[in-house]
């Protein structure tokens, strides 16, 4: 009988281990007006993608301000000094184009969003965790 029940608890601890444990997706809407629109996305959308997100309405183009993105695009000579360039602080998504650098949104960021006409929709997604403090960029 101990060896049963021995085997019946290593048994669930063993699927208990490898049961996946989903994330809680919940809905929100979201409404743009015709025109730019700033919009602070609480949940990581399950569609991720700019395309896939926007296709709702006839959005053109969308960016966020990242701020350590420049501290990961910085360009240097062959000697390690930084080159004059540009600083590149913001992430953005155009309708069509392959340069876009915003791959994916995500829960937590606001966008900014230009929409040729008005359109509201609803979205599944995971909740994110509000920022605490502001991001500066500055170390």
């Amino acid at each position: 009988m101990k060896k049963l029940v021995l085997t019946l608890a290593l048994s669930v601890l063993a699927l208990g281990a490898t049961a996946e444990i989903a994330e809680p997706m919940i809905s929100r809407t979201l409404k743009l007006a015709k025109g730019w629109n700033a919009v602070y996305l609480e949940l990581t959308p399950e569609k991720s993608d700019p395309a896939a997100f926007f296709a709702f309405a006839d959005v053109t183009r969308a960016g966020s301000y990242q701020a350590g993105v420049y501290d990961k695009t910085a360009q240097y000579d062959s000697e390690g000094n930084p080159l004059n360039q540009k600083p590149v602080s913001y992430l953005v998504w155009e309708k069509g184009s392959s340069a876009s650098t915003l791959k994916s949104l995500t829960g937590g960021h606001v966008y900014l969003v230009y929409a040729k006409e008005a359109a509201t929709t609803d979205y599944r997604g995971v909740p994110a965790l509000p920022r605490m403090s502001w991001l500066t960029g500055e170390s």
